[in-house]
């Protein structure tokens, strides 16, 4: 079990600070449901399983490989974020013109659990130096670990992605149904900015 609480304590030491990707996970929830919202997390936890396999397995050396492609990772992934933060905002100036009072449909956001699911499993992964983080993780509790003491390891560092990010699906779900119409349309147009900020940055360094 050891393995286990330290592959959790891994995943969320990547999961838990807000960035980009929660707060499109956050948003996902907020306008599409928890269902949605889910497929969205398991995107993120199952970039970070299939990035904690390759590093229990190979290790480092994995993130050396695909260095040279992290600029053109990022490049794209922010040019996405920018994206969706711009219709973001665009969908809330029209509905603000309707005089509509939902500024929650998040017209940027992923209609179905699949498009979710693939959107942030693409956005996770446009930062492969968590790899780089996954293989310090697995050197720092033993260096080579056995195979079922890696399972155990990357299972504790799905878990704990997923369960985070759950969280965050629920959040978002929740503050829909808590908000105003007014509070709505100010919290979208944060969120717009926020996202083309945060793809702006993206797309010259390796956060995400």
């Amino acid at each position: 079990m050891g393995y286990v609480v330290a592959g959790s304590l891994a995943g969320l030491a990547v999961a838990v600070p807000l960035g980009a990707i929660g707060l499109l996970v956050i948003r996902t929830g907020q306008a599409r449901g928890v269902r949605v919202g889910i497929a969205a997390a398991l995107g993120v936890a199952t970039t970070d399983l299939i990035f904690a396999a390759l590093a229990v397995s190979v290790g480092g050396g994995v993130a050396a490989a695909v260095g040279p492609f992290l600029p053109p990772l990022r490049i794209v992934a922010g040019a996405v974020l920018v994206f969706l933060g711009v219709r973001e905002l665009l969908a809330l100036r029209r509905a603000r013109a309707a005089g509509s009072a939902d500024a929650t449909g998040g017209r940027g956001m992923p209609v179905t659990a699949t498009r979710a699911f693939l959107l942030l499993l693409g956005l996770t992964a446009a930062n492969p130096l968590t790899i780089g983080y996954f293989a310090s993780a697995a050197v720092g509790i033993g260096g080579t670990m056995s195979w079922t003491a890696a399972a155990f390891f990357v299972a504790g560092i799905f878990a704990a992605s997923a369960g985070w990010q759950a969280l965050l699906v629920g959040v978002g779900a929740a503050s829909r149904r808590l908000m105003t119409s007014r509070v709505a349309h100010v919290l979208t147009g944060v969120s717009g900015f926020l996202m083309i900020a945060l793809g702006l940055y993206a797309a010259s360094d390796s956060y995400l």
